[in-house]
């Protein structure tokens, strides 16, 4: 059975990434949800949903009442009979929220998490900080960043932005998943910068011989223009209506132009599309 992940903190956007892992399981039909709430501390201790303590240690009147708070809150959505379809699995961790979100990553051997975010307001909203960054840059498998209002439905096009490094055909192997998942068609994308320019024909064929290599099937190789690569992605996605944009981040010292810096990280905080991402951070 896959196991699906997603961190709540109970606001809006938050319940709106739920709706759509929902969604996305449901679809795979067999697929299970493991909501994870995090309560921020200098520690990494973990409690169950009961809001029992999983060592001896003893927890102050505030945090017992806290906890069997997010208790409640976390019964809620459980029980909630739009739910009722999928199997759903609450967890109170009470630490370091990337640390936590990547145990259990590797505690259930999550298949993806999915995650929601501000949109152009930044990640930073979203379990504090740098933590949010982190997972999309190095968590340890898929992640699908949704922004505020994005709705489930059937994906039918998605955009594959490439550098063409060795590092992709990993990736593309996890995508190619997903991809048979949703039926949907991948659009391969170049995007030519101001500070890298290749000729259309060069490029169109270095990418029709790199979906080859990977085995793909139902695909389009094509190459873009863009001052940047960010606006270069998000414009080509616009252009053909794409429902998911998919990217590799938390690349290698050295790795080509394309991914430099934090150009994943950017494209989630200025997508109105849910995005798919996958580290290649070793």
């Amino acid at each position: 059975m896959k196991t699906i992940l997603v961190p709540v903190d109970f606001s809006g956007y938050s319940n709106n990434a739920l709706d759509f892992a929902y969604e996305l399981a449901k679809k795979h039909g067999d697929a299970n949800i493991q909501i994870l709430h995090i309560i921020e501390s200098m520690d990494t201790q973990s409690y169950n949903t009961m809001g029992i303590v999983s060592s001896n240690d003893q927890v102050d009147l505030f945090l017992n009442l806290m906890i069997k708070g997010v208790q409640k809150q976390m019964d809620v959505i459980v029980n909630d009979p739009k739910y009722s379809e999928v199997e759903m699995i609450p967890h109170v961790h009470y630490g370091r929220p990337y640390e936590s979100i990547s145990e259990a990553i590797a505690e259930h051997d999550a298949f993806v998490v999915v995650m929601g975010t501000l949109g152009s307001s930044g990640l930073d909203e979203l379990f504090i900080g740098s933590n949010t960054e982190k997972v999309v840059r190095y968590a340890k498998c898929p992640v699908i960043a949704i922004p505020e209002g994005a709705k489930f439905h059937d994906i039918k096009n998605v955009v594959y932005a490439t550098n063409l490094t060795v590092e992709d055909n990993d990736v593309v192997q996890r995508l190619k998943i997903g991809q048979e998942l949703f039926g949907a068609h991948l659009h391969i994308l170049w995007v030519n910068t101001i500070h890298v320019l290749k000729t259309d024909e060069d490029m169109g064929a270095k990418l029709e011989k790199f979906a080859q290599s990977n085995g793909l099937s139902n695909y389009s190789v094509h190459v873009s223009k863009g001052i940047f690569a960010e606006a270069g992605i998000l414009n080509y996605a616009d252009e053909i209506n794409a429902d998911m944009i998919a990217m590799t981040t938390g690349g290698r010292k050295g790795i080509a132009y394309l991914f430099s810096g934090s150009l994943a990280e950017d494209v989630v905080n200025h997508s109105c599309l849910p995005v798919w991402t996958y580290s290649i951070s070793k």
